[in-house]
C-alpha cells in the first residue's frame, strides 16, 4: 500500500517540524509537492539573507534527495488561485496556476539559511550534500 505523509495530518505539536517532514521525505520514494500561485509568490521573496522557509527548504530537499537518486520522482500538483465567488457544487474551485498570470520563472537566488539548513538535514541522516547545493 501507499502511505502519504500529509503535514497537516502526520506533524504533532510541540515537535521539531523541519526534522520530522525531512525525515518523512528522506525515507520516501515519490514527492508529490503541491505547487500553488501562492507558494510561488511566496518563493518571489527569497532573498540571499532571507530566514529559511520550510517550504522552500523542503522542496530544496527534495531536489537533493532526487539528484542523489534517493527520490525515484517528483509528480507536482499544480494549482492557481481558488475561486473565491463560486459555489463549490459547480465544478472547478481553483483556477489554472498556468492562467492567472503567475510567476514565470522564480529569481535565481540562492537563499543562504536554506541551503545550510538542507546541509544540515543531510548530515542529521547521514547522507552527503551534492556539490550543486
Amino acid at each position: 500500500g501507499v502511505q502519504v505523509f500529509l503535514d497537516r495530518q502526520r506533524l504533532e505539536t510541540g515537535r521539531n517540524f523541519q526534522q520530522d517532514f525531512s525525515v518523512a521525505l528522506s525515507s520516501s520514494r515519490l514527492f508529490v509537492p503541491i505547487v500553488s500561485h501562492h507558494a510561488l509568490t511566496r518563493m518571489m521573496r527569497a532573498q540571499p539573507g532571507s530566514a529559511v522557509d520550510n517550504l522552500l527548504l523542503e522542496w530544496t530537499l527534495a531536489l537533493e534527495l532526487l539528484a542523489q537518486g534517493r527520490l525515484q520522482g517528483c509528480c507536482p500538483l499544480m494549482f492557481g488561485r481558488p475561486h473565491m465567488e463560486q459555489d463549490p457544487t459547480e465544478g472547478s474551485m481553483v483556477t489554472s496556476l498556468f492562467s492567472q498570470g503567475g510567476p514565470a520563472e522564480l529569481p535565481a537566488v540562492t537563499c543562504h539559511s536554506v541551503v545550510q539548513a538542507v546541509e544540515a538535514v543531510l548530515a542529521r541522516l547521514s547522507l552527503p550534500s551534492s556539490d550543486s547545493l
